[in-house]
């Protein structure tokens, strides 16, 4: 059985509509510019009415359908604040390499995973036949935004990342 069957048998035990919108559909970094990411899993029960682990399994079940483990690599992004120095960091990881950096004190969140995006961009540059399509899976919609876009960049990471996605696509 389908991981995404078993959810939808869950859902329908515990009497949860089960009409899904996809997460999000297949697309390259340059093409993201144009899509608009939601949460819309179901359409008939706000997200707090809905099982937290319900929730989980689905986004787990549209991710393995989306984006198979087999054909995609994943690079997970984190930001963080350190307890030790209290400066900002960024992190990421994936079956090829884990690294965090310090992005040092009065950083955003968004600057941290601007910095996170730029590092993985690098490691995939740097490993260029260790796979055949990768994915970034960040939880945060406007540095991804940020990085797509035509618009003049601001920072240096995201000229950096934008320099190094278009690398990548050659």
């Amino acid at each position: 059985m389908l991981p995404f069957n078993a959810v939808n048998i869950y859902l329908n035990q515990l009497q949860i509509p089960t009409k899904v919108e996809p997460i999000c559909p297949t697309t390259t970094p340059t093409e993201y510019q144009s899509f608009h990411t939601r949460l819309s899993l179901l359409s008939e029960v706000k997200k707090h009415e809905t099982s937290a682990i319900a929730l989980q399994q689905l986004a787990l079940a549209t991710l393995n359908e989306r984006y198979p483990p087999k054909e995609y690599l994943r690079i997970y992004t984190d930001r963080s604040l350190s307890k030790i120095d209290g400066k900002a960091g960024a992190g990421i990881h994936s079956e090829l390499f884990f690294h965090y950096i310090s992005v040092g004190s009065n950083r955003t969140s968004f600057d941290k995973e601007i910095t996170a995006i730029a590092m993985a961009l690098q490691q995939l540059l740097l490993r260029p036949t260790a796979f055949k399509k990768a994915i970034l899976l960040v939880d945060s919609i406007s540095p991804i935004q940020t990085v797509a876009s035509n618009k003049q960049a601001t920072t240096q990471a995201v000229k950096e990342a934008r320099r190094t996605i278009k690398l990548l696509n050659r």
